[in-house]
C-alpha cells in the first residue's frame, strides 16, 4: 500500500472541507474541531514522507481518543472514501510504541541526518571511569544503571566487537580515549559521546563518529526507555544541555520514570529536538516538557548564547500550544545539574 500517496490525498480532501484554517508547517495542519465545534485548535500532523501514524488532537475537547486519526474523524469532516479510509486504518494499525533504545528510524541517506545504526555494547567495566559517573551525580550505581544510560566504558572494546576497523584519531589520541575517556552511545547510534574523566586536559568532550557514513547525524543522547506516544496519560519529556545534567535529574530529582523521557541536545538545539519530537507524535494536552537549562545568567555571564527565560520564550513560542506546558527549570545554586542533589536547589518557570 503507497503510504505516501494516501497521506497526499488525505490532505487534499481535509483542505476542501469547510473545517480547514491553515497549513501550519508542512507537516502540521489547523482545522476547526469537528468534535466539539467550539475549538480553532484542532491540529492534524500528517508528512506523506514518513511512516509514522496520522495523529491529531484537540486542545479544548481532548479528541478523538488515542489521539489517532480514525473512522470516525474522517466522517465527521464529511469525508466519505472507503478506498482512503482503508489507507488511514492501515497507516495507524503498522506502527509500534517508540522505544528509545533505538530511537531513530532509518531514513534514505542525503534526505535527513537521523540515520540509525545498531551496534552491541561491551560489557561494563567498573573502574575509575564508572566511579567518575557516580561521583559526578552522587549516587552509587549498579551495572543496570550504566546500561540503562546506555554507557560505554571502553572504546576499543566496542569498535573491536562491532567488527570496525576505521580509527578517526591517531593511535595516540585513541589511547587517551580509551585509557581516560567515559563514553556514553548517543540516539541513534551514530556517535560515542566522549567524557574525559582524568580533566588532565582542556578537552573535555569528544563527539567521536563511529563510522563514516553516521559522522553527519545530528547528536542527541536519550537514557533507555519506552513510551506510548498514544497513550492518553501524562507524559514528562524531560530536556537538558549535557549528559550528566540529565543522570542526575534521572537519579536524583525525577523519582518516577513511569511515562518519561529524558533527552540532552548537546548544545542550545531544543527547538530541534521538539521539531523530532513532532515528527514521532509527541504532541497533546497531555505532555509535559521540563527543559532543565544552564543557569548562564547568574553563573556563566561570558557565554555568546545565554540561556535566559527570554531566549526560550523567543525560541519555543511556536511550540506552547502544542504541549499541556514547557516549563524552563534552574539551579540557583550552580551553572547545571550535572552534581550532587545536595548542590541543587531549583526554580521553575512556566512559559
Amino acid at each position: 500500500m503507497d503510504v505516501r500517496k494516501i497521506k497526499y490525498k488525505l490532505i487534499q480532501k481535509l483542505k476542501e472541507t469547510d473545517y480547514y484554517i491553515r497549513d501550519v508547517d508542512g507537516e502540521e495542519y489547523l482545522f476547526s474541531c469537528p468534535y466539539c465545534n467550539d475549538s480553532k485548535k484542532f491540529y492534524i500532523k500528517i508528512n506523506p514522507e514518513d511512516n509514522y501514524r496520522i495523529v491529531c488532537h484537540c486542545f479544548k475537547c481532548d479528541a478523538p481518543d488515542k489521539g489517532l486519526f480514525n473512522e470516525e474523524t474522517l466522517g465527521l469532516f464529511g469525508i466519505n472514501d472507503k478506498e482512503l479510509l482503508e489507507g488511514i486504518l492501515y497507516i495507524n494499525n503498522n506502527s509500534d510504541k517508540v522505544d528509545t533504545k533505538n530511537f531513530n528510524t532509518a531514513y534514505e541517506k542525503g534526505k535527513s541526518h537521523r540515520i540509525s545504526f545498531s551496534y552491541d555494547i561491551p560489557d561494563i567495566k567498573l573502574s575509575e571511569k564508572t566511579e567518575y559517573i557516580e561521583n559526578r551525580i552522587g549516587k552509587k550505581l549498579t551495572k543496570e544503571d550504566f546500561i540503562n544510560m546506555k554507557a560505554v566504558t571502553s572504546i576499543e572494546d566496542f569498535l573491536d566487537i562491532n567488527n570496525i576497523e576505521e580509527r578517526f584519531y591517531s593511535d595516540k589520541l585513541m589511547y587517551i580515549l580509551e585509557r581516560d575517556f567515559v563514553g556514553f552511545l548517543s540516539m541513534g547510534n551514530s556517535h560515542i559521546l566522549l567524557r574525559n574523566t582524568k580533566n588532565n586536559s582542556n578537552i573535555r568532550w569528544i563527539k567521536y563518529p563511529i563510522t563514516k557514513e553516521s559522522k553527519d547525524n545530528k547528536i542527541f543522547y536519550v537514557m533507555s526507555s519506552s513510551v506510548d506516544v498514544f497513550t492518553k496519560e501524562r507524559i514528562i519529556i524531560n530536556i537538558s544541555e549535557g549528559i550528566f545534567d540529565i543522570l542526575s535529574i534521572y537519579y536524583n530529582i525525577d523519582s518516577d520514570h513511569s511515562n518519561s523521557l529524558y533527552f540532552v541536545v548537546t548544545g542550545h538545539y531544543y527547538d530541534q529536538l521538539l521539531l523530532y519530537l513532532l515528527d514521532l507524535g509527541f504532541v497533546g494536552s497531555n505532555i509535559i516538557i521540563n527543559i532543565y537549562a544552564d543557569n548562564d545568567e547568574q553563573y556563566n555571564k561570558d557565554a555568546k548564547q545565554k540561556t535566559t527565560l527570554s531566549y526560550f520564550k523567543k525560541k519555543l513560542d511556536l511550540y506552547k500550544h502544542l504541549y499541556k506546558e514547557i516549563n524552563i527549570i534552574y539551579n540557583l545554586m550552580g551553572k547545571d545539574f550535572g552534581v550532587p542533589r545536595d548542590m541543587i536547589s531549583m526554580k521553575k518557570y512556566k512559559l
